[in-house]
């Protein structure tokens, strides 16, 4: 690595989850998440992955979210902003960001944006709790671009 790297040291596994060793809730785990990636992170991109069930009992429903620099994006390519728009109390037009498949939820409280995902996710991309604990999992880390290292004297 380039000595003068301005690469900052991106912590190991997840910076919540969900089932852990607690008794928190999802959501208390992904509020808990997003407040640590803007009290900490804010700077690099964050990766919620909600997880459930699918169609075989032994087969997993999995679909990720991004937080980058305040815009809120989703992997899924058709996601329906106007029907998450019918399942929360937000009128998110104001919130559409530029980028395709986008909001801006920078100005929102972590509890806010964490209901606009769970109704994203449940809602309006149908994931499905397992059958055995009727919960879903979920995983809130670290997911930096990869940046090249930038040589100060080029």
């Amino acid at each position: 690595m380039w000595p003068f790297s301005q690469k900052k040291s991106i912590p190991q596994g997840p910076i919540a989850e969900h089932p852990d060793d607690t008794d928190r809730s999802l959501m208390e785990v992904l509020v808990d998440g997003l407040t640590i990636h803007r009290a900490k992170h804010a700077d690099t991109r964050l990766l919620v992955s909600w997880q459930g069930q699918a169609g075989r009992v032994d087969s997993y429903h999995i679909e990720d979210a991004h937080i980058d620099k305040g815009i809120l994006s989703f992997d899924h390519d058709q996601f329906d902003f106007a029907q998450l728009q019918r399942l929360v109390d937000i009128n998110l037009e104001p919130l559409l960001s530029h980028a395709r498949n986008s909001l801006d939820v920078s100005s929102l409280d972590p509890e806010r944006v964490a209901g606009i995902l769970e109704q994203a996710f449940v809602g309006c991309l149908k994931v499905k709790p397992f059958e055995d604990s009727g919960c879903y999992s979920l995983g809130v880390e670290l997911d930096p671009k990869e940046e090249p290292d930038v040589d100060p004297n080029a």
